[in-house]
């Protein structure tokens, strides 16, 4: 966890150039700063796995549960993703109202499917899940 002196504080935390990420059963990432300032980005040819289970998800929150205390998870020319077994709460702000949903996809120069197998998603400022009409990308949505 970065306390508010660190200069990573209020940075985006992101996968990008065709890495690989798979994340662990039970991995927790808690989001300290507010007012919608941090992304978690999946770009540029990058994937995320994460694969929890139904007895060990994957948390994505913010530290104080208030609706829109941080942006959420970002995809866009991702190579494809699964989300499995994931909680994201307390997501969907955006200060500029450029990002909505606390999950956000953006189709155009993706490849691959993005998987959201039993993903849960609570207490976000706009929408649960956005996607772009735009692109070749598939997104499915299961559970």
């Amino acid at each position: 966890r970065l306390d508010r002196s660190d200069p990573a504080y209020n940075s985006v935390a992101g996968i990008t150039d065709g890495v690989e990420v798979e994340l662990e059963a039970g991995t927790t990432f808690v989001v300290a700063d507010g007012t919608g300032s941090t992304l978690f980005w999946v770009t540029d040819g990058a994937s995320l796995r994460a694969l929890g289970s139904e007895a060990e998800p994957i948390i994505f929150r913010a530290e104080q549960e208030e609706p829109g205390h941080w942006n959420g998870l970002y995809f866009s020319g991702a190579a494809g993703s699964v989300l499995q077994h994931v909680q994201v709460a307390w997501a969907g702000g955006s200060p500029d109202g450029r990002y909505i949903g606390a999950i956000y996809i953006y189709r155009p120069g993706g490849s691959g499917t993005i998987e959201l197998n039993d993903v849960v998603v609570q207490g976000s400022s706009t929408c649960a899940v956005w996607a772009s009409d735009a692109g070749e990308q598939r997104v499915e949505i299961n559970g």
